[in-house]
């Protein structure tokens, strides 16, 4: 049974994630059928998961709970040694915009536990070839390809 509606599995599927890179510039990553941009850096980065602690199963909560469990998941990041920096999920529209995490060449079982112990839908994997939307509570998995906005 799909946990997820098809409305909002669709908009998990084109959501849009920000970040700032080493060099402070802001970037966008971008699912797309095609690809463009390039890998980070050439780095021995293999794969980034994003993973949120914020809004459990898309129920919208106040900051200061969001932020408490962002301090627990940056906790546990930090118990396990992961390389992780902040970054924010959002739909394209920028109408829905929610805190979360870039974490370095974990494993992809670890990270989904995070995501579910958080309550989180899904979770996401950027490869140098794919763009992975995962879900957390169904066999839902949407793979394309991405492009790199500034």
């Amino acid at each position: 049974m799909d946990l997820i509606s098809e409305a909002l599995w669709d908009a998990y599927c084109s959501t849009v994630v920000t970040f700032k890179d080493d060099e402070k510039r802001n970037l966008k990553i971008v699912p797309t059928t095609g690809m463009s941009g390039r890998w980070v850096d050439g780095s021995e980065i293999h794969e980034i998961f994003i993973v949120s602690a914020a809004n459990p199963y898309s129920e919208k909560l106040p900051d200061d709970a969001n932020l408490k469990s962002e301090r627990m998941m940056k906790a546990e990041f930090d118990k396990y040694k992961f390389k992780y920096r902040n970054c924010q999920g959002q739909s394209p529209d920028g109408r829905w915009v929610e805190r979360s995490f870039m974490v370095f060449n974990a494993r992809l079982e670890a990270i989904r536990q995070i995501g579910d112990s958080y309550l989180q839908n899904a979770i996401f994997r950027w490869t140098p070839h794919s763009w992975e939307c995962i879900s957390l509570v169904s066999d839902q998995h949407f793979v394309t390809g991405w492009k790199i906005e500034s």
